[in-house]
């Protein structure tokens, strides 16, 4: 049997170890983010050479009010996709990281 001071010294530190787990999620949950947009600079600052690389073609009558007929502006419709789909996997990494670690909490009451 242990004595009360072994389990209040056991008692801290578990709770020491779980508030290292904690700040160690928030790290990986800031660092996805901070790839994230990351990722979008890289991609918006290298558009505009990709974009001066790309031939400008007529665009076909049809087409004439149509976002896609210049090929320089596809760069713009690029960006924005790849931000919108960052986003999604921040969130979603982040949701099940929060999960795990609430799975993780209740598993250690």
């Amino acid at each position: 049997m242990r004595t009360d001071k072994e389990l209040i010294s056991v008692i801290h530190q578990r709770a020491a170890e779980m508030e290292k787990q904690r700040k160690k999620a928030r790290i990986r949950g800031a660092c996805a983010a901070a790839g994230a947009v990351a990722v979008i600079l890289i991609l918006a600052l290298f558009m505009p050479s990709i974009q001066e690389s790309l031939t400008v073609i007529s665009p076909a009558p049809d087409m004439q009010a149509s976002l896609f007929s210049d090929p320089r502006e596809s760069g713009y419709i690029v960006v924005g996709v790849v931000a919108f789909l960052l986003g999604i996997a921040v969130t979603v990494f982040c949701f099940h990281l929060k999960k795990r670690l609430r799975e993780k909490e209740d598993a250690d009451d």
